[in-house]
């Protein structure tokens, strides 16, 4: 069962997500981490919709949150 900590733990969470994406694309190529970034943009699209799109507003070198695994490999529950 998922405890909220801080009262603020999905945004502290999605951030976390959001600085490991800018920070893994500006690694030099060799060392880029291609499969992480897509799977930590996968969780962020579906784990916290919405939020990376608000951290790249107020960002000067945003990174790429371009995700097309959260479309074809997550299903959301059928309500």
């Amino acid at each position: 069962m998922h405890r909220n900590v801080t009262g603020r733990d999905g945004w502290i969470m999605a951030r976390a997500l959001y600085m490991a994406i800018r920070h893994a694309e500006t690694l030099p190529e060799k060392q880029v981490p291609h499969s992480d970034i897509d799977d930590m943009r996968a969780l962020l699209a579906v784990s916290f919709p919405g939020l990376g799109e608000v951290f790249q507003q107020h960002d000067s070198n945003p990174p790429d949150l371009t995700d097309g695994k959260a479309a074809t490999i997550y299903q959301f529950p059928q309500k």
